[in-house]
């Protein structure tokens, strides 16, 4: 039962992506090559915050769970951010692909630099 929970977690993002063809038609390989490798670039890299927002884990830091409490600011920061990552951005979402490229590395950056002053100042009492 806890395989299929996890693995429906690690899912999520399948119900999002038909969303996104649609906003920028770069993720079906149309348009300028450049446009396509940015968009391409900036939804990978939000599938992988992603899934580090939905699993706990943190790639170069380890389990978030370790840190108490924080951790759920943490990976709601990392969930947000990993959104704004993968969501192509046009006149429908009313920012362009840098700005929503700069929200989710400021929100990303904010929380890995939260998970390590929580793990260096020890466990939420």
């Amino acid at each position: 039962m806890r395989t299929g929970f996890e693995s429906m977690k690690l899912g999520t993002i399948i119900y999002f992506v038909p969303f996104f063809f649609v906003l920028d038609p770069g993720l079906i390989m149309q348009g300028e090559p450049l446009h396509i490798l940015t968009v391409f670039g900036c939804a990978i890299l939000g599938v992988i915050v992603l899934s580090t927002s939905l699993q706990g884990y943190l790639y170069g830091f380890g389990d978030l769970t370790g840190i108490g409490i924080i951790q759920w600011p943490i990976r709601l920061a990392l969930l947000v951010g990993a959104l704004s990552f993968a969501m192509p951005g046009n006149d429908v979402v009313g920012l362009g692909n840098l700005e929503l490229f700069i929200i989710g590395l400021v929100l990303t950056g904010g929380a890995t630099l939260l998970a390590v002053l929580a793990r260096k100042l020890g466990p939420a009492n």
